[in-house]
């Protein structure tokens, strides 16, 4: 047997902080003595971290820079949200959009709204617009029966590129036979060609699936869904960038069937 050993140096501490990144800094406290999160979200030459609170409206904190070249975190006026929307939004990290998506499933159709606000460089935010439109569940399924009801999507963090918007979801439909079984699905993103003015549906995948993701890349977007640990697919605007991805995803949604 042999013994390895690992030597340190007396000037140098094992837990000492790399040289590359500023000291941690304090940007607000938790909760009512709860454990609790902010989300960062990078905005203009800056970072913008928002905080949701016990109903659902979401305090604001930006990042500053001072004369020293140090950076600081002050609060900024966060316009309230309507408690149905989630405080996980896309940000415009060129043009301090902001948008907050919701849904209302009924049996047969899906309401979708998104709140709209924007940010400007100095950390002012208003208030833009709240915009809605509704989509039949034919679209989402095609043909099924009256014992197929929707589910609300789940959402994931969007893009935002000049007047293109892309938000990711995973669909769940509902089947009532004996018992209520999972089905059929659809994964895809809404998306926008004028700020939000409309939106069109771009399905990628039929399969079960959850944490959807919208990235950009080199010269387009691209989606995909998991399930666990499992891609279950790529969007159809990937080719370009990737063609060996789209392959492994087929191979991959091949061996589910």
């Amino acid at each position: 047997m042999s013994i390895v050993g690992f030597s340190t140096g007396c000037n140098k501490l094992s837990n000492q902080p790399d040289q590359n990144w500023a000291p941690p800094a304090a940007v607000t406290s938790s909760i009512d003595s709860l454990a609790g999160w902010v989300a960062l979200y990078k905005c203009f030459d800056s970072i913008i971290a928002l905080q949701p609170t016990r109903d659902m409206s979401a305090r604001c904190f930006l990042m500053r820079h001072s004369a020293d070249n140090s950076n600081f975190w002050m609060e900024v006026p966060f316009p309230d949200l309507p408690r149905a929307y989630r405080v996980v939004p896309t940000v415009g990290q060129s043009d301090g959009m902001i948008f907050f998506p919701r849904s209302r499933a009924t049996n047969d159709q899906l309401t979708m709204s998104v709140f709209f606000t924007g940010m400007a460089k100095d950390g002012k935010v208003k208030i833009e617009t709240d915009r809605k439109w509704v989509i039949d569940k034919q679209t989402f399924f095609g043909e099924t029966g009256t014992n197929t009801s929707l589910d609300n999507p789940t959402f994931g963090t969007g893009n935002i590129h000049n007047e293109d918007i892309y938000l990711p979801y995973c669909l769940y439909g509902n089947t009532l036979t004996d018992a209520v079984r999972a089905g059929p699905f659809n994964n895809g993103v809404f998306h926008s060609t004028n700020s939000g003015e409309t939106w069109q549906i771009e399905r990628i995948s039929d399969k079960d699936a959850l944490g959807p993701a919208v990235c950009k890349g080199e010269r387009q977007n691209f989606a995909l869904c998991r399930k666990a640990e499992r891609i279950v697919a790529f969007g159809v605007l990937i080719e370009a960038v990737f063609p060996e991805l789209v392959q492994a995803s087929a191979a991959v949604d091949a061996t589910q069937r």
